[in-house]
């Protein structure tokens, strides 16, 4: 009934898909409560609220039930009745403060720490397992999987060659790494990935936002440039500086801060499609000596982590601009150089942050300047290549930075 249903106003559809897989999802936790457990049934409203902060009296647009392993354990409070969500507290404040660090609990730990029964221990594991089981993805084929428009949601670049070479754009759902030397146009790129957002072509997307987060200096004048050629040559009334959400942060805590706290309630509340940390080395290059590599790769192991969840959970695009350094070959694997050189004596370029940071990238794209000249006077040849991709094939498109933003030279 709620998926016939059309808001005039937004033009909005509810997505069919999406709304039989989260009520599947909920009558799967309903059924693994019921089944065996004391207590009342779950409240069906606190299960949509439940990392998607949706409310079927506020918001139509539903989106499954994300349920992972790492998950604090007060969010499974709201499934529990009251004595086994007691017993679940105690273990919080002893033992475990996740569902994965929960799991790996012995049942004599669960019933000495929590204070629990062994059959109120089996209803917990029964519960959490459940939980689990119901944010799965229902088994489908590969064609149909190719086939849905939810699995091809791209952020255009506002150039229709740069899309048709990238199957539609940036993938959302996907991390991608603007990886360059200074100067060779990737926060360029960045910046018109961020203006054109604001002016989606999907009508589903009501108000779409994109959210710039800068460790170095935030280019305004630039910015503001581009914005007023978007809005002379789309002429349709958005202001798209006004949709743009600008975060500065210059240290490794003000990046974790921004991302854990600020951006994670943007997506909460407001229709982000976007997210541009410009750049991702700058604040971990200066925050970490050589002798800290260990906790160097803690942090960027678990940024990255942060960033694989945000593009899962909220159906968004990551795109995170890197800094190359030089490198010899006999020091380092042919996998790693983004950038071959260019001139006879100049250095191969790699990304940095390591092998970490690049395992978690679905799509690195490399920069640079060209040294072949440009046909245009005061402009410079630049290149893109994607250098690796879980989804696109290698390829090398020629760009040109102008004064109305980045196009392709060639089609």
């Amino acid at each position: 009934q709620t998926y016939r249903q059309t808001d005039r106003q937004t033009d909005r559809q509810i997505d069919r898909d999406r709304l039989i897989f989260l009520a599947t999802s909920v009558f799967r936790v309903i059924i693994t409560n019921y089944n065996g457990m004391d207590g009342d049934l779950v409240d069906v409203e606190k299960i949509l609220s439940i990392r998607s902060g949706v409310h079927l009296d506020e918001d139509v647009r539903a989106s499954p039930v994300h349920f992972t392993s790492d998950l604090p354990l007060s969010e499974v409070f709201p499934f529990l009745s009251p004595s086994l969500r007691d017993g679940l507290q105690r273990l919080c404040q002893t033992k475990c403060s996740t569902v994965e660090e929960l799991l790996f609990l012995s049942t004599e730990e669960m019933i000495d720490y929590g204070n629990l029964s062994e059959k109120q221990t089996e209803d917990l594991l029964r519960v959490v397992d459940g939980l689990l089981k119901a944010s799965l993805p229902p088994l489908v084929t590969a064609w149909t999987f190719c086939q849905d428009p939810l699995h091809h949601k791209y952020v255009s670049f506002g150039c229709p060659i740069l899309d048709k070479a990238f199957g539609g754009g940036i993938q959302r759902g996907h991390i991608t790494e603007l990886v360059g030397e200074s100067a060779s146009g990737k926060t360029q790129l960045a910046l018109q990935l961020l203006l054109h957002t604001s002016i989606s072509p999907d009508i589903r997307d009501t108000n779409p936002r994109a959210v710039y987060i800068s460790t170095e200096s935030v280019p305004f004048r630039r910015m503001v440039q581009m914005a007023e050629e978007f809005e002379n040559r789309y002429r349709t009334g958005i202001p798209v500086m006004d949709r743009v959400i600008i975060q500065p942060a210059s240290s490794v805590e003000e990046l974790w801060i921004t991302l854990v706290r600020d951006v994670s309630q943007l997506v909460h509340s407001e229709n982000v499609k976007l997210i541009v940390i410009d750049s991702i080395a700058a604040p971990i290059r200066s925050s970490f000596s050589q002798q800290e590599s260990l906790p160097r790769a803690k942090y960027i192991w678990r940024i990255a982590q942060l960033l694989k969840s945000l593009v899962t959970y909220y159906d968004l695009a990551v795109v995170v601009v890197n800094q190359v350094s030089d490198v010899f070959l006999e020091d380092t694997d042919l996998a790693m150089v983004a950038i071959p050189p260019r001139e006879r004596g100049d250095s191969y370029k790699k990304p940095v942050l390591g092998q970490i940071f690049a395992s978690s990238m679905d799509t690195r794209i490399a920069i640079w300047r060209s040294s072949s000249p440009a046909s245009a006077p005061g402009e410079v040849e630049r290149q893109m290549s994607i250098i690796s991709s879980a989804s696109l094939p290698p390829i090398t498109i020629p760009f040109r930075v102008r004064a109305d933003g980045v196009a392709a030279s060639q089609s």
